[in-house]
């Protein structure tokens, strides 16, 4: 106990709680804008050529998918970080 109050290892972790729940609303906030982006030109009728036509004639399109894909997965693994943390803690009624 001695050896936290020293490094500063409680601060450290209350940080890493709180971080971890805004890291999980910028993901979320990051997919929902891109995924908006990508949704203005997809038709859902002709669904493939649809994307080839949008990765072809805009070449952001390629960074804008990749972002899109990425900032879901970092949403899924801060969410179950942020998640079991407060399982893990008993605050459950906090989430």
């Amino acid at each position: 106990m001695i050896m936290q109050d020293r490094f500063g290892l409680a601060a450290l972790k209350s940080q890493l709680r709180e971080t971890a729940g805004k890291l999980t609303g910028g993901a979320l906030l990051i997919c929902l804008l891109s995924g908006l982006l990508l949704a203005l030109p997809y038709d859902p009728s002709k669904a493939f050529g649809s994307i080839f036509d949008l990765v072809l004639f805009h070449p952001a399109a390629s960074f804008v998918r990749n972002l899109h894909y990425w900032s879901a997965q970092a949403f899924l693994i801060f969410l179950l970080f942020h998640v079991g943390d407060h399982l893990f803690q008993s605050t459950e009624q906090n989430i």
